[in-house]
């Protein structure tokens, strides 16, 4: 019963001599880099877009503080102008819900 040698070699490769390797063997090593780079400028791109998020997210966050100090404003306006407090709690009720209605879709974009 004769044995193919060059089936052995390729179900074994470890088998094979130094310099017999596939063209497969030889483009994996020598594509390992590209693909160890890749992978860091993935790493690289995914941490900056999460910056930018989390940055987005806090300037958002800080434009709501400001117009909820604006708002609290133009209560204290409103009250001292005496004007019916319904309208102005229905106003204040109205503000809010659009900014957390805002940040929460800027959160989720």
């Amino acid at each position: 019963m004769a044995v193919d040698s060059a089936k052995v070699q390729h179900a074994h490769p470890e088998t094979v001599r130094p310099g017999c390797e596939s063209q497969l063997t030889q483009m994996l090593v020598q594509r390992r880099p590209s693909v160890i780079i890749a992978v860091n400028v993935v790493d690289v791109i995914v941490i900056v877009v999460d910056a930018v998020v989390v940055a987005f997210v806090v300037v958002v966050v800080a434009v709501v503080d400001v117009v909820i100090v604006v708002v609290a404003v133009v209560i204290v306006v409103v009250a001292v102008v005496d004007v019916d407090t319904d309208v102005a709690a229905v106003f204040v009720f109205v503000v809010v819900v659009v900014i957390d209605t805002l940040v929460i879709l800027s959160a989720i974009s």
